[in-house]
Formats: structure tokens, C-alpha cells, sequence
């Protein structure tokens, strides 16, 4: 197992981030080429439907309860107290309950939706019932295909290798750009071309990360075991992030239902351009903050306190440099907004200094949460995201219906809402590497 020191674990954190910045860049630029091409190959209406699609199948990564995080910090955990045979078994176990659970809902989940009205569910009359069907099941087929064997980022996210996640999805991204470009060249527009190509590179890039991995480390290659005493510590860690998960996405998922109630649909477009459009901020933050998953794991467990403290000064420059960025931003928003959508889009007078507001309270809270993740001290940010949830539905709805913020009143909501991490991550993170955490700080 791998021995790593405080400057190893630095010189390795910049090298991934580095790395990191430059895959994902390449990998945003094929995602962005790729979707004109899908436009025309597909028409509006078809691309409307697949962009749907995507989005139902996005639900499946909740499936794995929060096993695959429990792997990635169990792993990291017997690196750093070099118990070898434990990182095996995990890994053993892992891949065989999940592969249980991927195959058993893709049975169940294919034969459902041949009695699903998808016609209703797409709201179209563009394709009939049998052919949706016939979507929706490869589509099944492949995600939860996909579910299975992604596990390997897990496992490089523990050896502190995060690079090479972001690498398999460039060639994801890379390989989809190069299906959809090809089919439209040769072929008249089919749904089920396109989810099949889709499929097959989204595959492709976890299947090449396992093939690597597993080749140049040939000791931690799963084999079966189904093991409930193995998965139980998995599944303990797991379902407290799982309850994160969760929480985060109704969280984010309920701002633009809720503009949708209020304002009405159109609403929704304004508030999803300028959402995106600083969603560049917290991408570039979530590239420099992934690496430290796994290296404050390592870090804790060999108790170099040193070393974190050290990181933590570190990521408060930086969490400077992005505020200020994050401002800059926002200077330039309407210019860039105008030049981007034409007159397309009509911005609220005060959703882009509330998204900016947003931005830097989220980013403060995320440079903590990461931490708390990797050394599995959550309990609290698990209260703190039901909190949230509780708090901002609410206030989101009253702000909006009673004040004259417009759409902004759902993203000020929000801001308010993620208040209470603001002041308990810091507090919590401080009672850790000070070595005084007792009682719920601890847990």
C-alpha cells in the first residue's frame, strides 16, 4: 500500500488539480460541440425528449445507497493504516452488491417501463408508446451498466488519483461528440441511435479507467464476495451520504419548481441562464476542492494535523480569489448574458448580484463540507442540509410571492437557507484539527 508524507500529498494534490483543469476543460468544450450537432441531428423536439431522458436517469446514481463514497473513504482509511487485505475485501464487496443491486433493478426496471405511458411522461405525440419503451429500456440497460463499473472512480478517488476521473470523462464526452457527429452524417434522426451511442461512450470511459487501473495494480481486481459484515461498515458511512445527497437534491431541485409555481415556466429560463453562466465558479472551485477528498482522509488517519492546517490556510486564498472572481463576474454578467443569448433572455434586476451571493456563501460552505466528508464526520452536515431543506422551501415561496425580488427571491432564499453551514463547518472543522471534537462534533 502506498506510504505518502505531507509534501508527497501536496506535490500530488497541485499535479491533480492541474491535471484535472485541463481534462475538464476539453471535456466542457466536446459537451459544448456536441449539443448543436444533437439539435439538428435530432430536431427540437426529439432533443427536448432526450434531454428529459437524461435527466430520469440522472435519479439512478442514488440507487448505491452511498456505498460507492463509503468505499472511496473506507479504501483511503486502510491505505493510511496500511491493511491491505481490508482495501481488498471492500473493493470485493463492493463490486458484487452493486452489481447485484444494478442488475436486479435493470430487470425490474426494463419490464416496468413497458407499461409506462412514455407518450404522457415526454408529453409528445412525436414517437409512439412501444418505440419510447425501447428508449427507455436501453437507456436503463446502459446507465445502470455504466452505475456498476464506475466504481472505479472511487477507487482512484482514494489513491488520490482524481485526475484520472475527470480524464475518463473526456474520453466520455469526447467519444459521444464523435458518435452523434457520425450519425449525423449517416443516418436519418433516431432516438434509439442516439442512446445507444450515448451509451456505448459513456461506458467507454469508466471501461478504459478500469482496464488501467486494474492492470497496474492487479492486487485490489474484485472478485466475488457477499459479505454483510464487509458491506455493513460500507453501508453505515454510505447512508449518512446518501441522506446528503438526497437533500441536496431536493434542495436544488425544488428552486425551479418553485419559480415555475410562482412566476410561471418562462421564469424558469432567466434563472437557469444566470445559474449556469456562474456555475463556471463553482466548477473551477469543485476542480481544486475534489483532490482533498481523499487527501484529507489519508491525512487525518496518519493524524498530520500539520498538514490540513496547512491545506486550510491555503484554501481560504483561494476561496478569496474566487469571491473576488465570483464579483467580476457579476460586473460583466449582462454584457456576457446579452452577447450569449441575444435578447432571448430577460434578467431580473436583482438575480445576478443574488446569484453572486449565492456563489460565495455556497463555495465557503463546500471548502468545509469537503473536509468533513473525508474524515466521515458528516452527522452534523446532515442535520444542517435537512435544515436547509426545511427552511428554504418556505422562504423561498413567502420571499417570492411577498416581496418585489422577482426570481431573485428564490436564490436569496436559498443563500439563507445554506446560513446554518456557514457558521457549523468552520466550528466543526476547527474542534477536529484542534483534536477537541466530542459527542456529535466527533460523529
Amino acid at each position: 500500500m502506498m506510504q505518502v508524507s505531507g509534501k508527497e500529498r501536496s506535490s500530488n494534490y497541485i499535479s491533480q488539480v492541474k491535471k484535472s483543469v485541463i481534462y475538464k476543460a476539453a471535456a466542457v468544450a466536446a459537451s459544448f460541440i456536441s449539443v448543436p450537432i444533437m439539435l439538428r441531428y435530432l430536431g427540437n423536439e426529439g432533443y427536448g425528449i432526450w434531454s428529459t431522458l437524461l435527466t430520469l436517469m440522472s435519479w439512478v446514481v442514488f440507487f448505491d445507497l452511498g456505498i460507492g463514497n463509503g468505499l472511496r473513504n473506507k479504501l483511503a482509511e486502510s491505505i493510511a493504516t496500511n491493511t491491505p487485505d481490508k482495501a481488498r475485501a471492500y473493493i470485493s464487496s463492493c463490486y458484487s452488491w452493486i452489481g447485484v443491486i444494478s442488475g436486479t433493478l435493470c430487470i425490474t426496471l426494463i419490464i416496468a417501463s413497458g407499461f409506462v405511458p412514455w407518450q404522457k411522461v415526454f408529453n409528445t405525440t412525436l414517437l409512439d408508446d412501444s418505440y419510447l419503451s425501447t428508449v427507455v429500456g436501453t437507456s436503463i440497460f446502459f446507465v445502470l451498466t455504466n452505475f456498476w463499473i464506475s466504481l472505479v472512480n472511487q477507487i482512484l478517488g482514494s489513491i488520490q488519483k482524481s485526475s484520472l476521473i475527470v480524464l475518463g470523462q473526456l474520453i466520455s464526452n469526447a467519444g459521444g461528440l464523435l458518435a452523434v457527429y457520425i450519425l449525423y452524417l449517416t443516418t436519418s434522426p433516431s432516438l434509439l441511435y442516439m442512446t445507444i451511442s450515448y451509451g456505448l461512450s459513456l461506458c467507454a470511459g469508466n471501461i478504459a479507467l478500469s482496464v488501467f487501473h486494474f492492470s497496474q495494480h492487479k492486487e485490489s481486481r474484485p472478485s466475488l464476495l457477499l459479505s454483510l459484515s464487509v458491506i455493513r461498515p460500507l453501508l453505515t458511512v454510505g447512508l449518512q451520504f446518501f441522506g446528503i445527497q438526497l437533500a441536496a437534491l431536493a434542495f436544488f431541485a425544488t428552486d425551479k419548481i418553485i419559480i415555475t409555481q410562482v412566476f410561471g415556466p418562462e421564469s424558469v429560463a432567466s434563472y437557469d441562464v444566470v445559474f449556469k453562466l456562474f456555475a463556471i465558479i463553482t466548477l473551477a472551485h469543485g476542480l481544486i476542492l475534489a483532490p482533498l477528498w481523499s487527501a484529507y482522509t489519508d491525512a487525518y488517519h496518519r493524524s498530520d494535523f500539520e498538514w490540513i492546517k496547512a491545506a486550510f490556510k491555503r484554501q481560504i486564498v483561494i476561496y478569496g480569489i474566487t469571491s473576488i472572481l465570483t464579483l467580476v463576474l457579476a460586473a460583466m454578467a449582462p454584457t456576457i448574458i446579452n452577447l450569449w443569448t441575444g435578447s432571448a433572455v430577460h434578467v431580473p434586476e436583482y438575480l445576478i448580484g443574488s446569484m453572486a451571493l449565492y456563489i460565495i456563501v455556497a463555495t465557503w460552505v463546500n471548502m468545509f463540507a469537503i473536509f468533513l466528508n473525508g474524515v466521515q464526520k458528516i452527522r452534523v452536515s446532515l442535520l444542517a442540509s435537512i435544515a436547509a431543506i426545511t427552511i428554504n422551501i418556505p422562504l423561498s415561496i413567502y420571499l417570492a410571492r411577498h416581496t418585489d425580488l422577482d426570481v431573485a427571491a428564490v436564490s436569496i432564499g436559498t443563500t439563507i437557507a445554506l446560513l446554518p453551514g456557514v457558521l457549523l463547518g468552520p466550528y466543526q472543522v476547527l474542534k477536529i484539527i484542534n483534536q477537541k471534537d466530542l459527542g456529535i462534533w466527533s460523529r
